[in-house]
């Protein structure tokens, strides 16, 4: 397994930053690099066992992605599993909030799965350096508007 680790801290309430990784998805695009089209595969609401499928943008062409929410603590923790695709794994959302201000954490533990596992290790620097990057976008959508 990959473990990616990133973080940032955000002058916005966590409810706030929240609304925009979780439930916007038709503005999801205003703010990531690689993430084409969002949308919820399972029934509204969103929440616990709610899945989404991500079209992805990737060096090795178009992906597509599901995820399932196995944990909705709204607003501080969102987790869930990889359960299509080309990763397995978990990833998660963590929000502390102090202030106005909030620390997000994300971190991913997964698995590149058929051909792509033979490049795991130069996708881990990539897929953390575009984690980084989507974080960083998210921070400039809140705090500019």
């Amino acid at each position: 397994m990959a473990l990616v680790r990133e973080s940032i801290s955000i002058e916005s309430p966590a409810e706030r930053v929240w609304h925009a990784v979780h439930e916007d998805v038709r503005n999801f695009t205003k703010w990531t690099t690689n993430v084409e089209r969002v949308q919820m595969v399972t029934k509204p609401p969103p929440g616990e066992g709610a899945v989404y499928r991500y079209t992805l943008e990737t060096p090795v062409g178009r992906q597509i992605l599901e995820l399932e929410h196995t944990e909705w603590d709204k607003p501080k923790r969102c987790a869930g599993e990889y359960v299509r695709g080309p990763v397995t794994g978990t990833w998660s959302y963590t929000y502390t909030q102090r202030g106005g201000r909030t620390k997000v954490a994300y971190e991913s533990d997964f698995r590149l799965t058929g051909m792509l596992r033979l490049m795991t290790s130069a996708f881990v620097p990539h897929y953390a350096a575009g984690v980084r990057a989507n974080l960083g976008n998210l921070k400039r959508y809140l705090e500019g508007g």
